[in-house]
């Protein structure tokens, strides 16, 4: 867990300490650009926070793959229903959420 924090705060470092100034440096005063930076950097640090939660979610789910969710009916539908949130998580997670991000990065590129 403590390598995941690491990585989503290096993630949130790389966009927020991005210099917009075409290799000016950082300016003293507020401008356009340094406005677009700091809803940029909350933008990514947003997503980030939601990644985690959606991670968090997933890790404390009730476990489906026990002797009692294999036998009986009751626990197999129980199973399903844990596997089907499961997925979502997972897919919001992976699919959406990367998605986010990754537009960001293209954002940093242009």
């Amino acid at each position: 867990m403590e390598l995941l924090r690491m990585r989503a705060f290096q993630l949130y470092m790389a966009h927020a300490t991005w210099d917009w100034s075409l290799g000016k440096g950082r300016q003293t005063s507020v401008t356009d650009s340094d406005m677009f930076w700091l809803q940029h950097s909350d933008e990514a640090l947003s997503i980030l926070l939601q990644m985690g939660e959606d991670l968090e979610r997933f890790l404390t789910l009730p476990t489906y793959s026990g002797t009692r969710h294999i036998v009986y009916q009751k626990y197999q539908k129980e199973a399903k229903r844990t596997i089907t949130v499961a997925y979502r998580l997972l897919n919001s997670c992976k699919s959406e959420r990367m998605t986010q991000l990754t537009l960001l990065c293209e954002v940093l590129k242009r």
